[in-house]
């Protein structure tokens, strides 16, 4: 197969690149919010063409609390195309894109599956994300009192972080059916 041409992406083809980030990705940004977004940081947007065709997509936002790091919001690549590369030259060339434009650091909250990918390209995990109801807060608390790094409170559930050093997918299964947890993902970061 030929090889996939990495550019920004036009804002003529924003409407693919939104339907391949909601087909590909949990994403709930609605369309009118990305290009907002997509405006206000246009070299942050990219796609993977083949042929004039938009096949992969990948982008990221400045982190509100670090003007240093990019949040990595979303990589897709259509399945007809995985395991050729291309989700890996996307990561590159965005990696590229953020150094220039003086950011030091990537994270990503990565979805169950998809770690050994982010871990394949550079990244380190630092974090499992833990997202409970408030009836598991006070025995998660005094279960993983040692591991957790920060606590977040929202209307209806707590998120807790917790350190973690290695891909442990049996930890995460057991908090899972322990807890009966709405979301657990780990946070991987990379240095630029």
């Amino acid at each position: 197969m030929k090889s996939a041409k990495i550019k920004y992406v036009s804002e003529n083809d924003l409407k693919e690149f939104y339907r391949i980030y909601k087909d590909y990705t949990n994403g709930k940004m609605s369309l009118a919010s990305l290009k907002r977004r997509y405006r206000e940081f246009p070299n942050l947007f990219l796609g993977a063409y083949l042929k004039n065709k938009l096949i992969g997509i990948v982008f990221g936002l400045p982190s509100r609390n670090n003007k240093k790091e990019i949040i990595l919001h979303s990589i897709a690549v259509l399945v007809q195309y995985w395991r050729k590369g291309i989700g890996s030259e996307l990561l590159k060339r965005f990696f590229k894109e953020c150094k220039k434009r003086g950011f030091t650091e990537i994270s990503v909250g990565a979805g169950e599956g998809v770690e050994r990918f982010y871990l394949k390209n550079g990244f380190k995990i630092r974090y499992l994300r833990v997202e409970l109801d408030y009836k598991h807060e006070s025995l998660f608390k005094k279960k993983f009192k040692e591991s957790i790094s920060k606590k977040v409170k929202r209307r209806t559930y707590v998120i807790f972080y917790l350190r973690v050093k290695d891909f442990d997918n049996k930890l995460r299964n057991k908090i899972k059916n322990e807890f009966g947890t709405q979301e657990i993902i780990f946070i991987l970061e990379r240095k630029l």
